[in-house]
């Protein structure tokens, strides 16, 4: 099933004349061997904006991978526990990825200060006065919110566990027999049962990042209306690495 990618957005549309331009110059740089193009500030703002939109559009790609393999697994003949945590904890580190680039887009749309981006709660605190935005940043972050604590665990603690995990993990480590029961199926029921919330996360997830954008629109669209009345000022856009793509 082919998923309408965030870029295709109808809030983004009034910027791609914009985004066309800072892409031509910067193959142009490129193929003559400069390492700087001058773009103007419009631009310059299409770039950054497109760009946190692509990386929310890559990551949403990943967790659909990852919600197929956990569902695979549910219908696995050796459905392996450890090939379960390690593509479920790669669905909560890049969800939770995906709000914090969702605080980072808006923090480029509304061009807020770098001191302001060093967290989530400082952007939105800034954000407060777009109520609509605000509003809609608060629902990205609700999508993932139950997974927040899940994510610094692993991070800080220790791999990803359940009581159905540990026990299916000890089961099959230990090469243990049981009588009556058939270990597979009842791994894949387990996994079977993980499945629809991580499937209804992802899927919150996207619709909220939607949403998000639509409230972007008007802010898209007032840099295209200032930008298409003015001769806004240049700024050097250069590829801090110099060498390669």
């Amino acid at each position: 099933m082919k998923h309408r990618s965030l870029m295709e957005h109808e809030g983004l549309q009034c910027l791609n004349s914009f985004f066309c331009s800072y892409a031509l110059k910067g193959m142009l740089a490129i193929k003559e061997g400069r390492t700087r193009a001058k773009a103007t500030t419009a631009e310059y703002f299409t770039q950054a904006v497109y760009g946190r939109v692509g990386e929310l559009d890559n990551t949403l790609a990943s967790l659909r991978l990852a919600l197929g393999f956990l569902k695979a697994l549910s219908e696995s003949a050796d459905p392996d526990p450890e090939v379960y945590r390690y593509h479920y904890e790669n669905f909560i580190f890049r969800g939770i990825g995906a709000v914090d680039r969702a605080f980072l887009l808006v923090a480029d749309a509304l061009q807020l200060s770098n001191r302001t981006r060093k967290s989530n709660q400082l952007i939105a605190e800034q954000v407060q006065g777009h109520p609509q935005v605000y509003a809609a940043l608060l629902a990205v972050k609700a999508t993932m919110e139950a997974y927040r604590k899940s994510r610094n665990v692993v991070i800080h603690d220790s791999a990803y566990s359940s009581r159905e995990l540990a026990v299916l993990s000890g089961v099959r480590q230990l090469d243990l027999e049981l009588p009556g029961i058939d270990v597979a199926e009842v791994s894949r029921e387990a996994f079977a049962a993980g499945v629809q919330p991580v499937a209804q996360a992802i899927g919150e997830l996207e619709a909220s990042l939607n949403t998000l954008l639509g409230d972007l629109k008007p802010v898209f669209e007032f840099v295209a209306k200032w930008a298409s009345e003015r001769y806004p000022l240049c700024v050097d856009i250069h590829d801090s690495t110099s060498k390669g793509p």
